[in-house]
């Protein structure tokens, strides 16, 4: 029986004379010594991804039509959270129509958390 059935590499633990955390050694609590011909593969890999949940280009714009006059809203590159989205919604809108168009909030739906409501009353 082998010593040991696997060896968990974590890219936070690498050596301070790592590459990068695409080129990196690291350094194990002890050393192992396995028999002639013994085979070693790689079990699993996670490799985190992450994105702009708004990205220039591609989902920052909105579109509000107005008495017939769409206009276009162009929403900041960033991370967003409900609320975060929320308040730059609000904050363009503002910005465009200034007086005009008053936003009161967006309700977040109980049971389909991914979708919102947008309320609004226009004030004159």
């Amino acid at each position: 029986m082998l010593p040991i059935k696997k060896i968990y590499v974590d890219t936070r633990f690498m050596n301070l004379n790592s590459e990068s955390s695409s080129d990196f050694t690291i350094d194990l609590p002890q050393s192992y010594t396995f028999p002639d011909n013994t085979v070693a593969y790689i079990d699993d890999v996670c490799i985190p991804v992450s994105w702009y949940t708004i990205q220039e280009g591609r989902n920052n714009n909105l579109y509000v039509r107005v008495d017939g006059v769409i206009r276009v809203l162009s929403l900041s590159e960033g991370f967003y959270n409900i609320e975060s989205l929320n308040d730059a919604i609000v904050d363009e809108l503002n910005m465009t129509f200034g007086s005009f168009l008053k936003l009161i909030r967006i309700i977040r739906r109980i049971k389909l958390k991914s979708s919102v409501l947008l309320r609004w009353c226009m004030s004159f």
